[in-house]
């Protein structure tokens, strides 16, 4: 018994002095994907100043227990909405490679001989290769329309 309540002594004595620092971050005008994530961004910044905490969010307030570093300078909204705004432009280069690569896919898709053939087409296709040429091509175009296949989501 004497154990438990030393064990409890000794954590409620790190909850009585965490120090919590909080910041207000005017998000005037802020899309609500942008505030959405603000936590998230705050996060971020945090790990770059060595934080590994993640913060509260109430409304537009931040808070951080036990900082190790100076929230009030990282945790602006010119910090947290430049943040935002280069990861939004990663994710958009990301989902434009995403749809370039898909549409690509169906281009290759659409002049594919094997995306519109029967299988007793593929199998006549097959049947006469005798050549080492002739294989491979074939298994380029297979190959070529499976990666396409997967590639276009279809």
């Amino acid at each position: 018994m004497k154990k438990f309540i030393f064990v409890f002594f000794i954590l409620w004595q790190a909850q009585a002095f965490a120090e919590e620092v909080c910041v207000t971050v005017d998000i005037t005008g802020w899309p609500q994907e942008k505030i959405n994530l603000m936590q998230a961004t705050a996060y971020e910044l945090a790990t770059r100043e060595g934080d590994n905490n993640f913060p509260a969010r109430n409304e537009n307030r931040l808070c951080f227990e036990n900082p190790t570093f100076n929230v009030a300078a990282a945790i602006t909204r010119a910090t947290v909405s430049e943040r935002y705004d280069l990861d939004e432009a990663a994710r958009e280069s990301a989902r434009r490679e995403e749809l370039q690569i898909k549409e690509e896919a169906k281009h290759e898709l659409s002049g594919n001989v094997l995306a519109q053939a029967a299988l007793d087409e593929i199998d006549h296709m097959i049947d006469p290769i005798e050549r080492w040429e002739d294989l491979k091509a074939f298994v380029k175009t297979l190959a070529r329309y499976m990666l396409a296949k997967e590639r276009s989501g279809e």
